[in-house]
């Protein structure tokens, strides 16, 4: 138990320290218990011989009271061993009335015992110590008068109202800490709210609003070559503003009930608190805006039954224009539990059924390529629109031939073998692993591919991480489609292109001041698990995490977990 659970911290200065809300409230209990020295007071002026002996007495009582009013207030303030020492110091000062009370100073020992209870100090030292000061009273009393019936007195006082005081100070100790525990709690619970609204305002505004860039940029390219689906593209522009602006508006107002983007974050930390590890779409374009509350619906049905009886280790879910799929590893429910309901009708009639590569059809308008000088692209994307955009957008120029499209970042590897792209335009953020991960592995099985790395939100951090995991290009997704089909041309020579503004950014800001271990650390904490949730899932001990956190804490500047894992994702260390 801390002492500073009653008191202000020892980096308080000094007057706050003795001038806090609780040093108030001690100095006005403990001067109620003063008056108890009004009997000493009383016998130093009965034992003094002359007027100034008696002032002397009466100064040094006073002298002992003020200080039995500020030992407690400072010992707040300070380490063991500072306590002990003032403890000390207050057991030293009432033998300064020693020569007109004798060994009768024994009757102010318990109010070292007191002090020494309402500083907080461990139970083992505290017990000790006033054992021994009522062992001292008692011995004391002894020399003076002898083995008499009145000596046990002043020990026994001693010793009771010295342990009441430190079990009362305790408690109140216990109090304070709880209610610190719980501001801190509340201050987590609104960094975690805050965090899910970034996010939600995340997936709503970033994705759409890049989509809408490359796609109102397609339907200008179209206007002449193709009209019909030029108006198609626009159309779907509008869609998607719509539904962006109905899903901002209500996330302001703070009425989002069951939303599609809120429904994957709310699966994506249930998984993580049943231990199971989750892979799921960061992106929800691929949904139209009409059935994307269904769609949430079914998502928190399909993984609560994840959660409550498959006994999974992994869960993945995959979403479509129509269809929604939630796989998992276990081993299902139970016979008991085989009549129950949910969706069980829907995975018997989906029984079976996967994810499979459609070969896309020709498009109207797309310039075939010409001559041998062709090169073989590679688009990797969650975001259906984005990557059916920026697949017709390359498409329409005459050296560039898309010969993949893939929405998982798991998925690049295999369809480069079957393709053999020149290049790969890689998105960060996927489901599987993510796309620096998923360049790491195409450089090591087909180093003759080169990477060219694209997303929503430009971070110096994941430049770095790009460029170190062998990419050779680095761009926002919302670049003009002519300067986009440049960077890939550039890329396919070998050359490098890097986003100007990201790369200055990146050399302002350094590399990322966290260890691999504080990184693991922070990237477990920002799914809002405990300290024991993080330590089991990165087999480490408590001890051991907290460490890593409070690190962590210090090098981003977060006020705590929650607040530190927010900055480094911003930055792209995590």
């Amino acid at each position: 138990m801390r002492a500073a659970a009653l008191g202000p911290r020892s980096v308080t200065p000094l007057p706050q320290r003795l001038c806090s809300r609780g040093a108030v409230s001690w100095y006005f209990g403990a001067t109620v218990a003063l008056l108890w020295l009004i009997s000493a007071g009383q016998e130093i002026v009965a034992e003094a011989a002359t007027t100034t002996s008696a002032v002397l007495g009466i100064a040094a009582l006073v002298a002992y009271a003020v200080g039995f009013l500020v030992v407690v207030p400072l010992g707040w303030g300070a380490g063991t061993r500072t306590r002990l020492l003032l403890t000390v110091g207050l057991f030293a000062l009432s033998f300064t009335m020693f020569p007109w009370l004798s060994w009768g100073v024994r009757g102010l020992w318990t109010y070292v015992g007191v002090a020494l209870g309402m500083m907080v100090v461990s139970w083992p030292l505290t017990l000790t110590a006033i054992t021994g000061l009522t062992l001292l009273a008692g011995w004391f009393g002894f020399l003076l008068d002898g083995w008499a019936e009145d000596d046990f007195w002043v020990p026994a006082i001693t010793f009771s109202i010295s342990l009441m005081m430190t079990s009362f100070a305790r408690t109140l100790a216990a109090m304070n800490q709880l209610r610190a525990t719980q501001d801190q709690l509340e201050a987590m619970a609104a960094e975690r709210e805050r965090g899910r609204m970034a996010r939600d305002i995340h997936d709503i505004l970033g994705h759409s609003l890049t989509v809408i860039t490359v796609k109102s940029e397609l339907a200008s390219r179209l206007i002449e070559a193709d009209p019909a689906r030029a108006k198609a593209e626009v159309t779907e522009i509008e869609a998607l503003a719509r539904g962006a602006l109905a899903d901002v508006r209500a996330t302001v107002a703070g009425s989002r009930g069951v939303t599609l983007s809120g429904e994957l974050a709310a699966a994506r930390v249930a998984l993580h608190a049943a231990g199971i590890a989750a892979e799921l779409p960061r992106a929800t374009d691929a949904v139209p805006a009409a059935r994307r509350e269904l769609a949430a619906w079914v998502i928190r049905e399909g993984v609560t039954n994840v959660v409550r009886h498959s006994r999974a280790g992994r869960c993945e879910v995959r979403i479509g224009e129509r269809e929604i799929e939630i796989a998992d590893d276990g081993v299902g429910p139970v016979a008991s539990a085989a009549s129950s309901t949910g969706l069980s009708g829907l995975a018997r009639a989906r029984r079976g059924r996967r994810w499979k590569n459609v070969d896309r059809p020709q498009r109207p308008g797309r310039l075939q390529p010409e001559g041998d000088a062709v090169i073989r692209l590679l688009i990797a994307d969650d975001q259906a629109l984005v990557r059916g955009a920026l697949s017709a957008l390359l498409a329409l120029e005459t050296d560039i031939d898309v010969v993949a499209e893939v929405g998982r970042g798991d998925e690049v590897v295999a369809a480069a073998q079957t393709s053999h792209p020149d290049v790969a335009l890689l998105d960060i953020e996927m489901p599987g692993i993510d796309g620096i991960a998923a360049a790491t592995q195409l450089r090591a099985v087909m180093p003759g591919c080169r990477v060219l790395i694209v997303t929503t939100f430009g971070r110096p951090g994941y430049l770095k991480r790009a460029m170190q995991a062998g990419a050779s290009g680095f761009v926002v997704k919302d670049t003009p489609a002519a300067q986009l089909a440049d960077a890939v041309r550039r890329v396919a020579q070998g050359l490098r292109v890097v986003d100007p503004v990201l790369a200055a950014e990146s050399l302002a800001q350094g590399d990322s001041p966290l260890t691999e271990r504080e990184t693991d650390v922070l990237e477990a904490a920002r799914a809002g698990g405990s300290i024991a949730d993080i330590a089991r899932i990165l087999h480490l001990s408590e001890g051991t995490v907290r460490n890593h956190l409070s690190s962590a804490i210090g090098k981003t500047g977060g006020r705590n977990r929650a607040d530190a894992a927010r900055i480094a994702e911003g930055n792209g260390w995590l």
